[in-house]
């Protein structure tokens, strides 16, 4: 079947336009991952530690107001940490703290700063090992960014020798803060 000219050229428009969006697709992803190297570096040179939560951390701080884990939020909060999300990690956070009705979106959304979010790749495919499929961007966060994961999902503890990123739990968090040799202090709490 022969083409005509008009149709020839709309198929190498179309050839042309989705190697253009794939070209700008990986620069994008490049940039982003750039930006975010950049921040962790200035922030490990302001001795400003980088991390990821897990929505567990969220919820145990509204329940548990003088938990590890609100002294964390806090830290967060008063920008003593810097929390690295992703649209996936902050979707999943929202959806589970909406399911629980004392616990207010509100009080966390602020927490998401856009200058934090990691809109690089991930690469979840390494993490097939984690039971829990939920967890995998959590993981796969921490990973791309170097961010340390703080959780208390037995799942993720459980295999965190097996991850290339640090896992802490809240309190083993908050210890290494205060044995570390740098100058970072745990600041008090703003507001209770």
């Amino acid at each position: 079947m022969a083409l005509d000219l008009s149709t020839k050229i709309n198929i190498r428009l179309k050839i042309c336009s989705r190697n253009t969006i794939d070209f700008f697709h990986q620069i994008l992803k490049s940039f982003f991952q750039q930006i975010m190297e950049r921040l962790n570096r200035v922030s490990r040179i302001m001795n400003i530690p980088s991390v990821v939560l897990d929505t567990n951390i969220f919820v145990a701080s509204s329940f548990k107001p003088k938990s590890h884990s609100a002294k964390i939020v806090e830290q967060v909060r008063g920008g003593h940490l810097r929390m690295i999300w992703s649209e996936q990690t902050r979707h999943e956070t929202e959806f589970i703290v909406r399911k629980i009705p004392p616990l207010s979106w509100r009080t966390f959304e602020a927490l998401f700063r856009q200058e934090n979010c990691y809109a690089g790749e991930l690469f979840p495919e390494r993490f097939h090992h984690i039971p829990d499929k939920d967890d995998i961007k959590f993981a796969a966060l921490s990973d791309a960014t170097g961010a340390t994961l703080i959780t208390m999902d037995k799942d993720l503890l459980d295999i965190r020798d097996a991850l290339s990123s640090k896992v802490l739990m809240p309190f083993e968090f908050i210890n290494e803060l205060h044995t570390t040799e740098s100058s970072f202090q745990l600041q008090p709490s703003q507001s209770q």
